[in-house]
């Protein structure tokens, strides 16, 4: 049997980096994380990660600026007690068009987590632009 992670997970709080001044107001995403929505991710009703399995993500983003905005990757990271507990980048290539809304879905190899957690765990998902800017 494989030791469970729950994870709390804040989905919004990256903004687009190389995105035209003054879109990241106009961009908003939402992220699923292995079928579960991060917004209604919660310590009562946690998303749940398996060690060495891959956590299956899709982003959506809407764009309702008057650029394109382009994401280069999603960062997904947690801490426990403000400590860092994982982080992993995954290079992606999506560009939303002024007006439009697009989704990617891929999976994130959880290999580095093994058994160190069991428990309770704050992630976030940060959407990058062009130099990693967040």
């Amino acid at each position: 049997m494989w030791p469970t992670v729950a994870v709390i997970i804040g989905a919004g709080l990256g903004l687009l980096g190389a995105s035209p001044a003054g879109a990241a107001g106009n961009v908003h995403f939402g992220v699923v994380v292995n079928g579960q929505p991060a917004i209604t991710s919660s310590d009562v009703h946690p998303a749940q990660l398996y060690p060495g399995r891959p956590v299956h993500v899709r982003v959506t983003v809407t764009n309702n600026g008057t650029t394109p905005v382009t994401i280069t990757t999603v960062r997904f990271q947690g801490e426990v007690m403000s400590l860092p507990l994982f982080s992993y980048n995954s290079v992606v290539e999506l560009t939303v068009p002024p007006n439009r809304t697009r989704s990617l879905g891929f999976p994130v190899g959880m290999n580095g987590l093994g058994k160190q957690a069991t428990g309770l765990v704050v992630a976030s998902i940060t959407l990058l632009g062009r130099n990693n800017n967040p």
